[in-house]
């Protein structure tokens, strides 16, 4: 039998997206010591919906101002911190770029950049983020509308 402690927590964030022909790229943002690659996301602040949450931390993460395009994925996973079991739900929108740039992203990270999809899995640290990844390119490609599932 287990002592520890469930704590559940939420977060939202976005694939940023641009396409042109044949190339797929999306905003991805990074950290050294260790090297990590990530969607930009974040937690609520209080009052604060899931849409508002994403786009705020999207913004402050990557500089860049955004638009939702649709909802896109909902991902569970779990982790533990000291000694408790933290379950974790993010929901991810798909968004467009409609303005800001990548040199007024806040200190979180130390580099936010476009990067083509296909070579996503020689970035990303996280499995999660490559099947929120192509879930977008999915989306965009199929012109469809997606819903957390």
């Amino acid at each position: 039998m287990s002592n520890k402690k469930h704590k559940w927590v939420e977060s939202s964030g976005g694939v940023v997206f641009r396409h042109q022909e044949d190339r797929f790229e999306i905003v991805i943002c990074g950290r050294g010591d260790p090297t990590q690659w990530m969607l930009p996301k974040g937690t609520p602040i209080k009052g604060e919906e899931r849409k508002q949450t994403a786009l705020r931390e999207v913004e402050e993460e990557t500089g860049l101002k955004v638009e939702i395009v649709s909802p896109l994925k909902k991902v569970h996973y779990n982790f533990e911190l000291e000694s408790t079991i933290i379950e974790k739900d993010v929901y991810f929108y798909l968004m467009k770029q409609i303005g800001g740039s990548f040199d007024r992203h806040d200190k979180e990270f130390e580099l936010v950049r476009w990067l083509v999809e296909r070579d996503a899995h020689k970035y990303m640290t996280y499995e999660t983020d490559l099947d929120v990844i192509k879930t977008a390119k999915l989306a965009v490609l199929q012109g469809g509308k997606f819903n957390f599932s």
